[in-house]
């Protein structure tokens, strides 16, 4: 369940994303952003990714391998997700709660043979802020004032 990300095959796949003619694309969690989690939600913890081939060959019917890692290089085995159709949401589901996260750096690394074509492997890095949600109200208040101006429409 907590390995590290230091084995010489994910270290490779990796590096064969320069060349990769498939694609993923987080919906959710894009790398580089920062987003707020739920500390008082006990739902697991989800992403959505989508593929897309780039050249004809590109993403081969077959599934990804999905880990969430953090800052600390502790590992979850997330749910496994299909490479085709393209360009649909598909959801892959990790073994944590929300309540345990932390803030900090966290990545979600994807990995599939995709078929016969070229292995893919992407790493998608990430910030989450894990809180309580603050609710802020504001009612607004509307001012009537009376007109100065009078109406003479009856005249009799």
């Amino acid at each position: 369940m907590f390995t590290r990300l230091t084995s010489p095959l994910t270290v490779s796949l990796l590096a064969s994303t320069v060349a990769a003619k498939c694609s993923s694309f987080g919906i959710d969690f894009q790398g580089g952003n920062t987003y707020f989690q739920n500390v008082s939600s006990t739902d697991p913890f989800t992403f959505v990714s989508t593929f897309e081939a780039n050249e004809d060959i590109g993403c081969q019917k077959d599934i990804t391998n999905n880990i969430l890692y953090d800052e600390a290089g502790d590992e979850w085995e997330c749910t496994e997700t299909p490479t085709q159709p393209d360009d649909t949401k598909q959801l892959s589901t990790c073994p944590v709660n929300k309540s345990d996260l932390h803030t900090g750096s966290w990545g979600v690394v994807i990995i599939s043979n995709n078929g016969d074509a070229e292995p893919i492997a992407f790493d998608r890095r990430f910030s989450l802020v894990v809180g309580e949600p603050a609710t802020t109200t504001f009612t607004p208040t509307v001012t009537v004032r009376p007109s100065c101006e009078s109406t003479a429409s009856d005249t009799r």
